[in-house]
C-alpha cells in the first residue's frame, strides 16, 4: 500500500528514451506520489514522512534543497551523507 507517497516534481519516468514527467496518478495514495519541488522550504522530515526513525537518520533541521543531505540508514552512517542532486 502506498501511504504518504512523494516524488520529486521534476522526476522523469519511462523507458528507452521516452522519459517524461508524469501528469497523471499524482497524489499521496497514487503511484506517482505527491510532487515535492527541490529547493522548496519543505522540511526533510515532511518529505520522508513515515520513515522509521529507529532505522533512518533524517536531519529534521534541513529542507529539501539541492546539495542537502539525504537520509541514511543508522547502521550505515555515511559522512558526508549522499546529497540531493540538482534538476536536470
Amino acid at each position: 500500500m502506498l501511504d504518504y507517497h512523494k516524488a520529486r516534481s521534476d522526476m522523469k519516468i519511462g523507458t528507452g528514451g521516452a522519459e517524461a514527467i508524469p501528469t497523471t496518478n499524482i497524489g499521496a495514495y497514487y503511484i506517482n506520489g505527491v510532487n515535492v519541488a527541490v529547493g522548496s522550504a519543505t522540511a526533510l522530515s515532511t518529505v520522508f514522512t513515515g520513515f522509521d526513525s529507529a532505522i533512518w537518520n533524517i536531519n529534521t533541521a534541513l529542507n529539501f534543497i539541492t546539495g542537502g543531505a539525504l537520509p541514511t540508514l543508522k547502521t550505515n552512517t555515511q559522512s558526508p551523507a549522499p546529497t540531493i542532486p540538482a534538476a536536470q
